[in-house]
């Protein structure tokens, strides 16, 4: 193989310099947010990001080394699956590689639904798709369809089931309409694996029927267990700890607690904050389990947990703050 016969090859190829300068950018403006989060630390635990001369470097040389192409990897995928959404577990997730990407589509009343992704962190599993069709509408007059767009539940064949979780609207993008949600497994015991029977019941203004079966696996998560236990000063209210799942976009905090009997309206409240000072995001609390929209900080060493509980006439009952080392884990 000649240089010159190369060289001729390489300059008959395409480069979408559009898209990959849009993808550096995205790079770049993810490490700015990433800096203002933590402090960066020497070595090989601190990140590098092409600059836009560097890249327009390449571009012009018409090649991209294999050192390069692993940078390039790890910026969020061009047209990322969830660059036109909210989930921060979805940006975070996609942005290090942890999302699985499908192609699963099933058809009913003349419209094609794709599942795009799916990702399972800690108890939250979540999906983007797209749909395709003729007279898709995304408008939310309740008289065609649910405000979202679409409705959805899960199906085993015997009865439906209901679990919680986050919607995002149905949106136009290019020539289809694309939507993510999420769904909260129910359990305290988290399986490795599971198969989520899913069906869609309304997409744009049509009804139908979508199924899929969708295979999952679990990131791993480092899981601290603890059975720590603070109360009232007179033992009525009580909170025990159980365990602290730290997965890679999300954590929990799983528990038990205890109220005076003849207390029925009681909310309980859990602030998480880290050694450095920063404060976890709050998904949902119940009496049970806490789930929180963000990972702890890689260099957090310990955390520290504490339980409140208050009533409807502003009463509230503060109880002494846990601590959870999290370096000899």
């Amino acid at each position: 193989m000649s240089k010159d016969w190369f060289n001729e090859q390489i300059e008959k190829i395409e480069v979408p310099r559009d898209d990959v300068y849009w993808a550096i950018h995205k790079g770049i403006e993810l490490g700015r947010k990433e800096k203002k989060k933590k402090k960066w630390l020497s070595g090989l635990r601190k990140t590098s990001f092409i600059t836009s001369s560097a890249a327009s470097i390449l571009l012009v040389s018409g090649l991209i080394f294999s050192p390069v192409s692993q940078v390039l990897a790890s910026v969020p995928i061009i047209g990322g699956l969830y660059d036109n959404f909210n989930s921060g577990m979805g940006k975070e997730l996609t942005a290090t590689q942890l999302v699985t990407e499908l192609n699963e589509k099933a058809t009913s009343n003349g419209i094609d639904v794709t599942l795009t992704s799916a990702s399972y962190d800690g108890y939250v599993i979540g999906f983007t798709f797209k749909a395709n069709g003729e007279d898709i509408s995304v408008n939310s007059n309740q008289d065609i369809g649910p405000e979202a767009g679409y409705s959805y539940h899960l199906f085993d064949g015997i009865d439906n089931k209901q679990w919680g979780g986050t919607t995002e609207g149905l949106t136009k993008k290019g020539n289809s309409y694309i939507g993510a949600f999420s769904l909260e497994y129910p359990e305290k015991e988290l399986p490795k694996e599971l198969t989520i029977p899913l069906v869609f019941t309304h997409i744009g203004g049509k009804d139908g029927e979508w199924k899929f079966n969708v295979p999952v696996q679990q990131i791993p998560v480092n899981e601290i267990e603890s059975n720590t236990i603070t109360s009232s000063t007179d033992g009525t209210y009580t909170f025990q700890m159980e365990s602290l799942i730290r997965g890679e976009a999300t954590t929990i905090i799983n528990y038990h607690t205890t109220i005076p009997e003849f207390v029925s309206k009681d909310i309980f409240h859990l602030k998480v904050v880290d050694d450095h000072g920063n404060e976890l995001s709050s998904s949902g609390v119940n009496s049970q389990i806490a789930t929180f929209s963000e990972k702890v900080d890689e260099d957090a060493k310990y955390l520290m947990i504490y339980p409140e509980f208050s009533n409807s006439q502003g009463k509230r009952v503060s109880l002494n703050p846990i601590k959870i080392n999290l370096e000899e884990n």
